[in-house]
Formats: structure tokens, C-alpha cells, sequence
């Protein structure tokens, strides 16, 4: 397989093997089949929005026990929550640090975070 521009570098970044995400589905999924998912070579995702911390944190413990591959921990936000004030943040000085990183360009993260969701690769 070819891979080119986003895809190459994330797919070597984590080092899994296909540049596809497993679906976080809130409620359903399991630990289980986040593993299984990194194992075959995709990126696994816990669907963490609807648990409560304790279980996040018990059910990330169980996917490192059963892989030792990266993973997505997906969370949204349900109720109200405060905003960045975007236009007091100095976004030059975060671009530079996105770019340093090989981030994907901060205008997604300010995306997400208009949107209410974000998503953390463990």
C-alpha cells in the first residue's frame, strides 16, 4: 500500500499499519475490541464519552494489558463548557509548536474545540 501526505505520517508515527481508525462508539465499546483493532494493524478508539472517569481509567488499564500498540481515547463533551478565547492565544507561537511536534495544523484543533469533541492518542 501507497501512502501519501497525512496518512504516512500518521500511520508511522503510531506505527500501525493501515491508515484507518476503528469507530469510538460511545456506550459499546469494549476494551476488547479496541486491542483487537491495533493488533490487526488500524488504530483502535475507546469510545470514552459517556463513561465516568473511574471506568475510563479501569478500561484503558485493561487495553494496555491486552496491547502494547497506540490507541485513541475519543471523549466529547456533552453539557455547556467554557471556550478558548482563541484571539488572546498567541497562534503563531502554537503553530510553531504544532509544526515542531508534526501536529496536524491547529486549525483542527480549534475546529474540535468549536464542535465540543477531541481526541487523545495514547
Amino acid at each position: 500500500m501507497i501512502l501519501s501526505g497525512h496518512a504516512k505520517m500518521i500511520t508511522e508515527r503510531f506505527q500501525f499499519k493501515y491508515p484507518i481508525i476503528q469507530a469510538p462508539m460511545a456506550g459499546i465499546t469494549t476494551a476488547e475490541m479496541v486491542a483487537q483493532a491495533c493488533e490487526i494493524g488500524i488504530l483502535g478508539s475507546l469510545g470514552a464519552g459517556m463513561l465516568e472517569p473511574s471506568a475510563i481509567k479501569s478500561t484503558v488499564e485493561k487495553i494496555r494489558q491486552l496491547t502494547n500498540k497506540p490507541f485513541n481515547i475519543n471523549l466529547f463533551i456533552i453539557n455547556d463548557h467554557p471556550k478558548h478565547d482563541w484571539d488572546k492565544l498567541d497562534i503563531e507561537k502554537l503553530q510553531k509548536l504544532h509544526t515542531s511536534l508534526n501536529l496536524p495544523p491547529l486549525e483542527l484543533l480549534m475546529c474540535a474545540e468549536k464542535t465540543g469533541g477531541f481526541n487523545l492518542v495514547n
